[in-house]
């Protein structure tokens, strides 16, 4: 996917563009260009790539193409379709259509290479993901939480996306912003990325050492996300608070997904603890 990220390098997006294309035609003459077809920023700068090229997605007109997808919670599976011709199913023990798009450009980065299909298909459902990618941290008093590295809108849409689609309870996002300028430059993408979420708890800005620009605030983003239509959003600015507020308001059956790219992990452990030792009170 090609988004506006890093814009405090690059200054615009079409430099970001500009930059993709610039990689994408250093490929040497024997090598090849693997691109999702799905996404249209990725399709913006398709014309302008002169290398070999395949794509692939759920669009039918990918190369690679992905169909019949099954989501379950920690697992998804899907039928694999290579310019028509079905090659056979997958099955990856990771939520989200976002990981299916990411396996078939795999899939076929190894066809290039000649891994036959059942080696790939093996190593793929081996495979168990990345820490803080939707990473279980584990379950107490009927919660269960899970870390994800998100920080930028589109993750963070696909993750909670993922999350719903296989989860039924509410979904109670806390998420940490990433540094002042890209609060800034992606303030209104933010706004409106949380929307599959029942709870959003906004925390401070992870600075990630930038000085703190002037307007640039957690605060702000809440307010934003509020604006927008979701009606359950708080801004909680730290750790201690966000833990307290967790334990007054969470409900049995809960999924807490904590987001970002800063130090916003270390709630996990420490909630479960607490809702842990809640729990051995009472019993």
């Amino acid at each position: 996917n090609i988004d506006p990220e890093h814009l405090d390098h690059y200054g615009s997006l079409e430099r970001i563009d500009d930059a993709f294309v610039d990689f994408a035609n250093k490929v040497p003459f024997y090598g090849l260009v693997v691109t999702c077809c799905d996404h249209p920023g990725v399709l913006r700068i398709m014309p302008r790539i002169r290398k070999r090229l395949v794509t692939y997605g759920f669009s039918p007109q990918a190369d690679y193409r992905a169909t019949a997808p099954v989501l379950e919670p920690g697992r998804v599976s899907f039928t694999v379709e290579v310019r028509g011709e079905r090659r056979g199913t997958v099955v990856l023990n990771m939520n989200g259509r976002h990981n299916i798009l990411n396996a078939l450009a795999c899939i076929a980065v190894a066809d290039e290479l000649q891994v036959p299909f059942d080696v790939c298909t093996r190593a793929l459902e081996g495979f168990d993901g990345v820490q803080r990618r939707f990473s279980r941290v584990g379950d107490a008093a009927g919660i269960t939480v899970i870390d994800d590295y998100g920080h930028h809108p589109a993750e963070i849409r696909a993750t909670i996306e993922g999350a719903r689609q296989v989860y039924d309870n509410r979904i109670v996002v806390v998420f940490q912003p990433h540094r002042y300028t890209r609060t800034r430059d992606l303030g209104e993408q933010f706004h409106s990325c949380f929307h599959q979420a029942d709870v959003v708890v906004v925390m401070d800005i992870y600075p990630a050492g930038e000085a703190p620009i002037q307007g640039v605030s957690a605060e702000q983003i809440a307010r934003g996300i509020k604006a927008k239509g979701h009606r359950n959003v708080h801004y909680v600015p730290d750790h201690e608070r966000v833990i307290r507020w967790l334990e007054g308001n969470l409900e049995s059956g809960d999924l807490v997904l904590t987001m970002g790219a800063g130090d916003v992990w270390k709630i996990g452990p420490r909630l479960l603890d607490a809702l842990g030792r809640k729990e051995e009170e009472k019993g």
